[in-house]
C-alpha cells in the first residue's frame, strides 16, 4: 500500500473531470451542511483530482478564507488510505497559508485527522423539528 500511495499525484482540474466523485462523495451521511448543493459548493470550491497509475481516483474542493485554506469536499476510492494521504497532499499544497481546515460528521475521519495534527476546533448543535 505504501507503495502505491508514493504515486499518488495531485492537479487542478475542470470540475467536469470530477464531478462524478464529488457527486458520490456528497451522501446524506457525509452531508454536514444539507441547505448548500454540490453545484453551490463546485462554484465556490477550487477542484484538484488525485491520480493513481494514470487513473483519478479521488477529488477534493479547496476554497481560501484569508490565511486558511478550507476543505469543501473530498472523496474517491483507491487501493490506498485517501484520507490519509490525502491530507498530506493538501498540507504539502496549503504551505503558503496558516491553517487548514474542514468539517465533517464521520468519527473516522475525526480520528485519522487528529493522528495528522488536526484538532477539533467547533462543534455544530442542531435540533431537528421535522
Amino acid at each position: 500500500m505504501a507503495a502505491a500511495a508514493e504515486q499518488l499525484t495531485f492537479a487542478r482540474c475542470d470540475m467536469g473531470e470530477v464531478w462524478h466523485l464529488l457527486k458520490a462523495a456528497r451522501t446524506e451521511r457525509v452531508k454536514t451542511n444539507p441547505a448548500e448543493t454540490l453545484d453551490q459548493l463546485m462554484a465556490r470550491g477550487e477542484a484538484f483530482k488525485v491520480v493513481l497509475d494514470g487513473e483519478i481516483v479521488g477529488a477534493y474542493l479547496l476554497e481560501v478564507h484569508g490565511p486558511e485554506v478550507w476543505i469543501l469536499l473530498a472523496g474517491g476510492k483507491a487501493p490506498v488510505d485517501l484520507a490519509h494521504y490525502g491530507l498530506a497532499m493538501i498540507e504539502s499544497q496549503a504551505q503558503e497559508f496558516d491553517s487548514i481546515g474542514f468539517q465533517t460528521r464521520r468519527p473516522g475521519l475525526i480520528k485519522k485527522a487528529k493522528r495528522a495534527g488536526f484538532e477539533v476546533a467547533a462543534v455544530v448543535m442542531r435540533k431537528r423539528l421535522r
